[in-house]
């Protein structure tokens, strides 16, 4: 991905010369963006999973958490460059939610935090019963509740019970690898 990031800001005559030690039989892609130019059309082409800061619907996995019937877990994602990822996940419960163990996101292959220090961000636990919502972060994978100086790990009751439609939403931006 480097010599496409080393690319940007060029000169069409020396563009040529770079894109041209490319070799094509290494470069596997998703995306083209052709630039023309008088002389013909360039085809540049790019492994990056999404281009133009448009965002990318996913279906995040968790371990430890089952999000019952009628439960549904949306993502999307986009990259604001080569390194940096904007991610935003939203859990509804459905009936007969559980959490087996420590809930923690299983993170897309081509999106992997640089390490584990690089992610540490807002969660919303929302309880629709009684209309409250609980801070919480998320360490790298893991999803823990706010408790005032310290920090709980999220389990069948803690933050609250969870019931049919209360939702977790994550916010997330780290480096990707």
């Amino acid at each position: 991905m480097k010599i496409i990031s080393d690319l940007i800001g060029t000169k069409l005559s020396e563009f040529r010369i770079k894109l041209a030690s490319i070799s094509s039989a290494s470069l596997t892609a998703n995306r083209t963006l052709n630039l023309p130019d008088k002389d013909g059309t360039i085809a540049l082409t790019s492994d990056i999973p999404n281009t133009n800061g448009a965002w990318a619907v996913f279906t995040p996995s968790f371990t430890g958490l089952t999000v019952g019937s009628g439960g549904t877990i949306t993502g999307r994602y986009k990259l604001i460059n080569d390194k940096t990822v904007a991610m935003a996940i939203v859990i509804t419960l459905g009936s007969s939610p559980s959490v087996t163990s420590t809930v923690q996101l299983t993170y897309p292959t081509e999106l992997t935090p640089v390490d584990n220090r690089s992610v540490i961000q807002d969660v919303t636990y929302r309880d629709t019963s009684s209309g409250l919502g609980f801070q919480g972060k998320l360490y790298f994978r893991q999803l823990v509740y706010e408790t005032g100086s310290s920090f709980a790990t999220v389990t069948s009751t803690v933050p609250f019970a969870w019931a049919v439609n209360d939702t977790i939403h994550i916010n997330l931006m780290y480096e990707t690898q």
